[in-house]
């Protein structure tokens, strides 16, 4: 209960942050310049309040009351304006909700088209009724009010909802992110630096298409999260900034406005939708190389893989390579069959990825037979690690609570030699191994 209440307690003060920074840009006129409670409302709902519910909606709508209540906003105009607000809200929280939306719910390239139609039956009805709340309050501009209304809500959901919805779920993980897409990060973000200082010197709807290189190059890292956030951030000060300039300059040429306004939400739109399309590329591409280079059963490198992996090692620094081979596995086959085979081979492995020192590679040669490859070190720290190995397998059963044992083969390599070579090595050392009684290993002479 106490948790619950603190978790409303937060939505109403995030709620009331919204609509203070709603209500700052309304001034004097009937609705904000930016109104940024409904996007934001939905995506942390969709994000932090799985069991949300009517209880949440009224919370929210409480918090728009009570800041509009402390600017002195009639009672009639604030229940008006802040009904078709929490309308929004609603609904699109409703259509929204069971989509399973969040950081990996959004790589497709059709994800971002796919949640703005979904969002569309929240604006437009958000709009429609905000427009009839202006006629109602005195004002005739009821039905240019209501495209005004739109546009604003279409600008918001198309560059903070998303943003939210790509949050990355810890902060290290943001860190890893932004250090891993830093030659992508850092030109944009000096790029859209250098727009802002050229707004003050240039005018026009050019302005509109000067963050676009910037934007696009973003959105081919990959990066949706900080895509979706560079997105926002020229968004925002192009419809704040700008907008407000158009709205005041050009107050008898509604379509420039109109025209403004849609064309900020189609740039978000399309950068996002290419941020998100490249996210998918690349998974599809991760999972191409995972499925080429890993073996389908065990899920360790495979033997073209291992040896591409230890050649270049080797002629870098060389190391050790321990050849290891599962004893008596053919009569586990016979036994228990095929399956509980599979099974020990798959849960041998997992075994020795948790004894694995670091830097160490684990790759499967074919059948039951595994190779690792160690990092350079003493004649006595590789005795000691292919020690761990062995005998942390015979240790603790593994499939059926079946005892199972490894013998291997070490071959200490210096840098340059061939895998071939420390292969045959390691292969004559092994055989040994399982002439002398198994369950141990040997070093190549």
């Amino acid at each position: 209960m106490g948790r619950e209440l603190v978790s409303l307690t937060c939505l109403l003060l995030i709620s009331a942050l919204l609509t203070w920074i709603g209500v700052s840009a309304r001034g004097g006129s009937s609705f904000s310049l930016l109104w940024p409670a409904n996007a934001v409302l939905v995506g942390i709902l969709l994000r932090y309040y799985p069991r949300a519910g009517l209880v949440h909606l009224l919370v929210a709508l409480l918090g728009f009351l009570l800041v509009d209540a402390c600017y002195g906003t009639p009672w009639r105009k604030s229940l008006l304006l802040n009904g078709a607000n929490i309308l929004t809200v609603a609904i699109a929280w409703l259509s929204l909700r069971r989509q399973g939306l969040g950081p990996e719910g959004l790589i497709s390239a059709t994800a971002i088209p796919r949640l703005m139609l979904r969002c569309q039956p929240a604006i437009l009805a958000g709009a429609l009724c905000g427009g009839a709340a202006v006629v109602w309050l005195g004002s005739s501009t009821g039905w240019k009010s209501t495209i005004m209304w739109y546009l604003a809500e279409l600008i918001n959901f198309s560059v903070l909802l998303p943003s939210l919805l790509t949050l990355p779920g810890s902060w290290r993980q943001c860190r890893r992110e932004m250090w891993r897409d830093r030659r992508y990060l850092v030109p944009a973000l000096l790029f859209l630096l250098l727009v802002l200082l050229l707004d003050k010197h240039l005018g026009g709807p050019g302005l509109l298409v000067l963050p676009v290189p910037a934007l696009i190059w973003l959105a081919l890292s990959g990066n949706r999260f900080f895509t979706c956030l560079a997105t926002c951030a020229a968004s925002l000060y192009m419809f704040t900034v700008l907008d407000d300039q158009l709205l005041y300059q050009w107050s008898k040429d509604a379509a420039t406005v109109y025209s403004f306004r849609t064309g900020i939400s189609i740039l978000a739109l399309s950068a996002i939708t290419t941020a998100c399309a490249v996210a998918e590329r690349d998974q599809l591409f991760a999972r191409l190389q995972q499925v080429a280079s890993h073996d389908h059963l065990t899920g360790v490198l495979n033997r073209g893989a291992f040896s591409e992996a230890t050649e270049q090692r080797l002629a870098r620094e060389g190391g050790g390579l321990l050849l290891l081979d599962v004893d008596f596995f053919k009569k586990i086959n016979d036994e228990h069959g095929h399956p509980t085979g599979d099974t020990v081979l798959v849960q041998l492995c997992q075994r020795l990825e948790e004894l694995l020192p670091p830097r160490a590679l684990l790759g499967r040669m074919g059948g039951e037979e595994f190779a690792v490859l160690l990092a350079p070190g003493e004649e006595s720290e590789l005795a000691d690690q292919a020690d761990r190995l062995i005998q942390g397998v015979a240790d603790r059963p593994l499939a059926q609570a079946m005892r199972v044992t490894i013998s291997g083969g070490l071959r200490q390599a210096a840098p340059g030699e061939s895998l071939s070579e420390l292969l045959a090595d390691a292969d004559l050392a092994l055989y040994r191994a399982k002439q002398a009684g198994r369950n141990r290993w040997c070093r190549a002479t």
